[in-house]
């Protein structure tokens, strides 16, 4: 019954005593999730205990354990791409440390457009750019991650450039259509010069008869 919760709170012990106290968001009757803070003067492997406080009653025995490990943060290799505008094309964005972080938790834009479709490895995210897109052929877009309240931060651009299949089909059907009212044409031409040419002959055989 979380969900008859008014105010959930998870508190933070960084020191001697709780210092840290964060609102948490109410999922369903079994599910609360509580977004940590950004720490200073964390190491990887440190660990710190929480609690959590429901209307201001701390909860106690939580789980098999009421501490939590600091983990590395993501890292980003700066990204230089090109993308074909219409294409349908997906951005894959390298490094390591990704599952670290929920899925949730990041926000990741293209020209400021939600990047969506997240596909996520330890080492890879894959994403659906914006197809807003796909009209700015010739300009460059930037790539931005956003992870939980961390300020954002600009990975790279993308070359935005244009779709040539787009291009050429539209001129080849073009070409292919004209050649074939030209050839209709000949061949209306054509009919038409020999139903002339078998009437004048029909016409010169009577005058002889």
């Amino acid at each position: 019954n979380l969900d008859a919760a008014l105010v959930p709170q998870l508190s933070l012990q960084t020191g001697a005593t709780f210092n840290i106290v964060v609102n948490c968001t109410v999922r369903s009757t079994r599910v609360i999730t509580c977004r940590v803070p950004i720490f200073t003067g964390i190491n990887v492997g440190d660990q710190f205990n929480y609690s959590l406080r429901l209307d201001g009653e701390t909860l106690s025995n939580l789980q098999d354990t009421e501490s939590l490990e600091a983990v590395a943060d993501p890292v980003f290799t700066p990204i230089s791409a090109d993308y074909v505008a219409g294409s349908g094309e997906q951005i894959i964005i390298g490094g390591e440390n990704f599952l670290n972080v929920l899925e949730e938790d990041y926000n990741i834009t293209v020209n400021g457009q939600p990047c969506t479709d997240l596909s996520i490895t330890d080492t890879r995210i894959i994403c659906t750019p914006p197809a807003s897109l796909n009209s700015q052929a010739g300009s460059t877009a930037a790539v931005m991650v956003q992870i939980g309240d961390s300020v954002p931060e600009v990975i790279g651009d993308i070359n935005i450039s244009l779709n040539l299949i787009v291009i050429i089909v539209p001129v080849v059907v073009g070409g292919f259509l004209i050649l074939l009212a030209i050839l209709i044409t000949v061949i209306i031409c054509c009919v038409c010069w020999y139903v002339r040419r078998k009437s004048k002959r029909v016409e010169l055989e009577r005058l002889k008869d």
